[in-house]
Formats: C-alpha cells, sequence, structure tokens
C-alpha cells in the first residue's frame, strides 16, 4: 500500500523503522541521509525521474489589482525573464507560496535559484511556506497566496484549475532534481524489486512522460 508524503518526513518514517519496500524520494539528498546514516536500511538506490521548477499565478490575480506591473507570456525557461516576471511579481505586494526550503525539496531548489538571481532576501519578505509543494499549489489555485514556485509535472494538474503558468526556471539555477528510488532491506524485498522494475519498463515511462517528468538516464 502506498504512503504519501514530503520526502523529508518520509525519510524520517523509514530511518525509525516504518516498514517500507520501497522509497522514492523528490530529493536525492534525502535517499543519501538514510544511506549514510542508516545504511542497514537501504540496499540500494537508483535515479528514476528528472524534474523542474515553475513560477505559476493565480488565476484569480489576472489584473494584479490594477498594478503597473505586467507579468510576460511564457517563454523557454531563460534567467532575465525569470526576473523580471519576479521582479514584477514583487512589485504587486502580493503573496508568494514557497515550500519550506529547509525541509522540502521544491523550497530548497527555489531558494537556491532565487540566491542564483539575488531575488531570494526580496521574495522572503512576501513569502509563505507551504508543507509540501502540493499544498502551495493548492493555495495558487484557490487564490490564497498570487504566485507560487511548484515543480513543472505540477503545472498540468494546476492548470486545469486555472494556474498560469508565468515562466519555467532554467536548470542551471539550482541543483540538478533527481527523484531516486532506494530499495528498504526488509521481507518485502522481492515486492519492491518487481515495482521497482515496472517503473523502470517502458509503460511507466510514457505514463510519467505524460505528466511532466523527464527520464533521470
Amino acid at each position: 500500500m502506498p504512503v504519501y508524503g514530503g520526502s523529508a518526513g518520509l525519510a524520517r518514517q523509514i530511518a525509525q523503522g516504518a516498514p517500507a519496500a520501497l522509497f522514492l524520494s523528490a530529493n536525492n539528498g534525502w535517499v543519501q541521509y538514510l544511506s549514510d546514516t542508516y545504511p542497514e536500511r537501504i540496499s540500494e538506490q537508483q535515479p528514476l525521474l528528472r524534474n523542474s521548477l515553475a513560477f505559476v499565478a493565480s488565476p484569480c490575480k489576472r489584473d494584479w489589482h490594477g498594478h503597473a506591473a505586467v507579468l510576460p507570456e511564457p517563454e523557454p525557461a531563460s534567467a532575465q525573464g525569470l526576473h523580471e516576471a519576479i521582479v514584477a511579481a514583487l512589485q504587486t505586494g502580493e503573496k508568494i507560496a514557497i515550500g519550506m526550503p529547509d525541509s522540502v525539496p521544491a523550497g530548497s531548489y527555489t531558494r537556491q535559484s532565487l540566491q542564483a538571481l539575488g531575488l531570494w532576501d526580496a521574495v522572503m519578505r512576501q513569502a509563505v511556506y507551504a508543507e509540501n509543494v502540493t499544498v502551495a499549489l493548492n493555495w495558487v489555485a484557490r487564490c490564497d497566496v498570487a504566485f507560487g514556485f511548484v515543480y513543472e509535472s505540477d503545472v498540468l494538474a494546476g492548470q486545469k484549475l486555472g494556474v498560469r503558468h508565468v515562466s519555467g526556471i532554467p536548470g542551471e539555477l539550482h541543483q540538478p532534481i533527481i527523484y531516486p528510488m532506494a530499495y528498504i532491506n526488509g521481507p518485502r524485498n522481492d515486492d519492491a524489486r518487481r515495482l521497482g522494475a515496472f517503473l523502470k519498463s517502458a509503460q511507466a515511462r510514457e505514463i510519467f512522460l505524460s505528466h511532466g517528468f523527464a527520464l533521470a538516464n
């Protein structure tokens, strides 16, 4: 039975002995944490998927409250275009949703990107922090906040709710976003191996690609 949650929380549960067989993480750091700190728990790890970040806007803020700043139309990810979009968003004074940067992988990658752009301090003053990236996306979709940083794979679901894709975030601004899978030592190793083999299959890859992910290798 699958258990869903943030990478940090799931890693801590596994470290405490939760009966897991396979761990799919949105951040390689938490798999490495288990491997380094509790090596007896991890039998093997493999890269599975890649992802990227996006800057998105709420469907309820199309006029930006009459503010003079106008967000650009979505373009291929560029540092300059992203910088301009974020500055325009900051000028509205609206809140910006970000995953908690110390525990949520998407938040950590967002912080790296904003630091590279020299905008982290400014964004922090308008940021609200989410316990995971899905919460951040839902805040934007419900118009609880005007803007947010999410994964590109979240944008497909968000657009069905009216969320606007403002800009992609160039990969050179942050560490590579790799989703590893780790096999956990335990009585269900055979089941985990079968599931892992399926996740690497051509059928599964087509599903992942259709949901906005890229293949890790």
